[in-house]
Formats: structure tokens, sequence, C-alpha cells
């Protein structure tokens, strides 16, 4: 679910949370073990919570050769599919994973929404709640983590006055499937802002 439309990015989205910071191991030329040049995370607002693409690659299994995958990352060309660029133009990257951070403000949620993806999920800082579109809902704290397949979803993040800080890593998947049919995406656009519980 891509869009054609640039996404206004930003470093400043951290909702009086301590910055995230992102480090990237390589090889120097003599093939010893080093850290790439730091950077700061960008985030796309989605209206009261942000999501980064912490790190994306176009392929599983990823294209270590010549760091490749790390060039592909930091190219400011959208047209490579794993471009940080692309943060917050879609949502699973086909063929590719996506390793995300994504801040929540006091009070905020996302809309009910499903892709068609297996992710690994865990909370880092303050408290989410997960609600399932059966109406089960989990509250997690840091350290608590969730294995979300392909279900119908939104993440709140119950707290008044903190806010909630989670960690991602989405990778594509076959569709669950339902009396022989299989399930799609739904919910929203990757564009639909998300929503405060104030409203």
């Amino acid at each position: 679910m891509a869009s054609s439309t640039p996404i206004e990015l930003s470093t400043e989205l951290n909702y009086d949370m301590p910055p995230a910071r992102r480090h990237i191991t390589t090889l120097d030329t003599q093939g010893r073990s080093v850290f790439a040049p730091e950077q700061e995370i960008l985030y796309c607002n989605r209206g009261g919570y942000a999501v980064s693409w912490t790190y994306a690659t176009s392929e599983f299994p990823a294209n270590l050769k010549s760091d490749a995958d790390l060039q592909g990352y930091l190219c400011e060309d959208r047209r490579r599919p794993n471009s940080v660029l692309n943060t917050g133009s879609r949502i699973v990257n086909e063929g590719g994973i996506i390793f995300n951070t994504t801040n929540f403000a006091p009070g905020t949620e996302t809309v009910m929404h499903r892709t068609v993806s297996l992710d690994f999920v865990a909370v880092v800082e303050g408290e989410m709640e997960l609600e399932l579109d059966s109406g089960e809902k989990m509250r997690l704290k840091p350290g608590d983590s969730i294995v979300q397949r392909q279900t119908n979803h939104l993440w709140r993040n119950p707290s008044k006055d903190k806010p909630a800080r989670m960690i991602s890593m989405l990778t594509p998947a076959q569709a669950m499937t339902v009396d022989g049919k299989a399930i799609g995406e739904e919910g929203f656009s990757v564009h639909a802002m998300g929503k405060t519980q104030a409203q």
C-alpha cells in the first residue's frame, strides 16, 4: 500500500521521551567489525503517534554483500523500496523486513487495522494496550511482547499523562484463511491519522 505523495518526516516526534538511538554495525575494508556513522531516526507523524523505519530491507534473506542493504536503506531515492525516506509510506515491505520504533503521546490510539504480515512487537517504555476486533484487550508493560499474526487490532496508550514507545519487526506473510478465503489488509490507508481518546 504505497503512496505517491512524499511523506513529511521529522526527528522531533518523541513526545517528551528521550530520543531513541539506532546503531548499525558493518565491516571495514580490513574485515573488522565497526559501527556505521550514526544518524537520527526519522518519524512519520500519524496524529498523536509517530512511526519510524528504524531499519528496512528490500529482500529476505537480506543482501549484506558490499553493504547492499545498508546502501538501500540510506539511499535518498524513494524508488528504492527500503529507503529510509519511505518511512510511513506503507506498513509492510513486500519481500523485505521493516524494523519500527513507534512513539505514542498520552491517550492516543490507532484505528483498527489488519496487515498481511507476521509482526514481533515489544513495549520498551510506558504501557500499551492491544485491542482485538473480538473486544479482547491485553495491557503490555516494558519488556512484554506480542506476536501479531494478521489479526484485526488497534494500539492504545492508556495513560493520560505518560508517553509510550514500542519496537516492532514486520515481516511479509502468506495470508490467513477463513472458510477457504484469504484474509486481506483492512482498516486504514497509510496516511490515515490515529485518533486521540479526548476527541
